[in-house]
């Protein structure tokens, strides 16, 4: 069958189990038609087909319980009516509501302010212990500027309604495990990237409040640094890389390992005694960028209950927890063929090659569509990421263009006013020119009222002088009479000796005259030039 016919079937990775079916069954027609020389082993006798179909059913089967209900791996088939991919028993929310394909489930994409989670609609069940196996890529472009992270969540309530989105992508309170793969110093100043666990018994306890967690070195918060984000700019990359978590509770211990997928070797996180859990949990995977961007894709996850493995040593479970989760991607290897005929071993060969040939172009157009999804993914969030830039840039134009219409209405406004204030600036500009004009014929009269005032002034200063002289004149001649007659009096007296005291008195009365005379005139004097520049 080929990768069409499996996929219209919906049958997805259950291709490998039913290939081994079908291929026990074909070697068993295969011995039933033939004759029995030609299938018989060197050591004894024994029909062929049982051996090869026990080896495949012993290859098949699993030796830890997978939880159907809260686990899902690629490729996602299911649609709903909407024609979406949706993940069976699980709930999208946030941006991986739009973000679900075939190859994984996108939970944030490579631009700023995004969350995104999905969560389980059913619980764990009875079981007490149990393992849970996590393949996750956390990717961007970014070389520095990294997302906040993803979170997996084990809580007694499903946070698929819960809000407001705080923590990582989930709700802001939680009863359980958290487990927060740290990418961004905005929480964890230590070094990054980092795995770090963290346990709320109370309901009422916020994600916000229990992460980043306080620096106690008594009781410091479990957990380890491991590389498990990838650099998209490196010429190494491809939708191969990922990372896988395994989380494995018993004997109320939680051992987390972490991986990369080019490593061969498991990073043994850490070991932590966390009490009796209670049963009946949910499962949850969320992540954020904040004001960062990255892409954070789920690619599976695996429950497993452990209830038959409660004997097993530790290592034991692990071991079987890991076959059992590789068993779900791994091509099954048929064991070597002895003592068959080479004609028929030479067939079977060519059914193998033929079956592995197709395997292998079934992986290349997987790998190929895988990464096709990637790319096309990266390039939608670009193009929304530039349609949100252009249509904010856009927005932010229309409203600059708004406001510089405003202004311009303003400015047209405020130039009207100015012109108004300039017409009148005119107006009375020729009023002044008017006023000036009357102020200079104003002056010019001034000037000839001066004129004529000095004439005036000139012909009264004549008239005082030509008055003063003659009063004066008259004045003296009467003087000069008055002392004549003194004199002549005087002269009278000496006579009779008594002439010496009234000449004396007549003198000083002259003299009194003649001051008095002469500050009248200057005071006169005064006045006229005093009276002539006030007007």
């Amino acid at each position: 069958s080929t990768q069409s016919t499996w996929e219209k079937k919906g049958l997805g990775k259950k291709r490998e189990l039913l290939l081994c079916l079908s291929l026990s069954l074909s070697l068993s027609l295969l011995s039933f038609f033939l004759p029995s020389h030609h299938f018989r082993m060197r050591s004894q006798h024994c029909p062929l087909w049982v051996f090869v179909v026990l080896a495949l059913v012993s290859l098949c089967v699993v030796a830890v319980k997978r939880a159907e209900n809260l686990s899902f791996s690629p490729p996602f088939l299911e649609t709903d009516l909407s024609g979406k991919r949706v993940i069976p028993n699980y709930t999208l929310r946030g941006e991986a509501l739009s973000e679900s394909f075939k190859n994984f489930v996108r939970l944030t994409g490579d631009h700023e302010d995004t969350k995104g989670g999905i969560w389980s609609l059913d619980d764990t069940g009875p079981a007490a212990e149990w393992a849970l196996v996590l393949r996750f890529r956390a990717s961007g472009r970014l070389r520095w500027k990294h997302g906040d992270g993803l979170a997996l969540w084990i809580t007694r309530k499903s946070q698929r309604f819960a809000l407001p989105i705080t923590a990582f992508g989930a709700g802001s309170a939680f009863e359980g495990l958290g487990f927060f793969f740290d990418t961004s110093r905005t929480h964890y100043r230590g070094r990054l990237p980092r795995l770090t666990m963290l346990q709320s018994k109370d309901e009422a306890s916020s994600a916000a409040s229990v992460y980043p967690p306080t620096r106690d070195s008594e009781n410091p918060a479990p957990g380890c640094y491991h590389a498990f984000r990838y650099d998209e700019n490196r010429h190494d990359f491809s939708v191969a890389n990922h990372t896988m978590a395994v989380i494995v509770y018993r004997n109320n211990v939680v051992k987390v390992g972490l991986r990369n997928s080019a490593a061969s070797e498991f990073n043994q996180c850490f070991e932590q005694q966390v009490g009796k859990l209670p049963t009946e949990l949910f499962l949850g995977v969320s992540a954020s960028c904040g004001d960062r961007s990255d892409n954070h894709d789920i690619l599976s996850l695996n429950f497993f209950d452990l209830a038959d493995h409660k004997n097993d040593d530790d290592d034991v479970v692990w071991k079987a927890v890991l076959a059992a989760e590789s068993a779900l991607a791994v091509r099954p290897v048929l064991p070597p063929l002895v003592g068959v005929d080479s004609d028929v071993l030479e067939e079977v060969d060519r059914i193998i090659r033929n079956t592995h040939t197709m395997m292998q172009i079934d992986d290349s157009l997987d790998h190929l569509q895988h990464d096709f999804e990637h790319q096309i993914l990266d390039f939608q969030d670009s193009l929304k990421y530039s349609i949100h830039t252009l249509e904010e840039t856009g927005y932010k134009a229309s409203k600059q263009i708004d406001a510089n219409a405003m202004k311009i209405r303003q400015l047209q406004n405020s130039l009207g006013v100015e012109l108004n204030k300039t017409d009148e600036m005119f107006i009375k500009q020729s009023e002044l020119e008017e006023m000036d004009r009357q102020l200079e014929a104003s002056i010019k009269k001034l000037w000839a009222t001066e004129r004529k005032f000095e004439q005036r002034l000139t012909a009264l200063e004549s008239e005082i002088d030509k008055r003063y002289h003659e009063r004066f004149s008259t004045l003296v001649e009467y003087l000069a009479k008055a002392v004549e007659e003194k004199v002549e009096e005087i002269q009278d007296a000496e006579e009779l000796h008594a002439w010496k005291m009234p000449f004396a008195a007549v003198v000083l009365i002259i003299i009194g005259l003649c001051v008095w005379t002469v500050r009248q005139y200057q005071a006169f004097m005064r006045r006229s030039y005093l009276s002539y520049y006030e007007a």
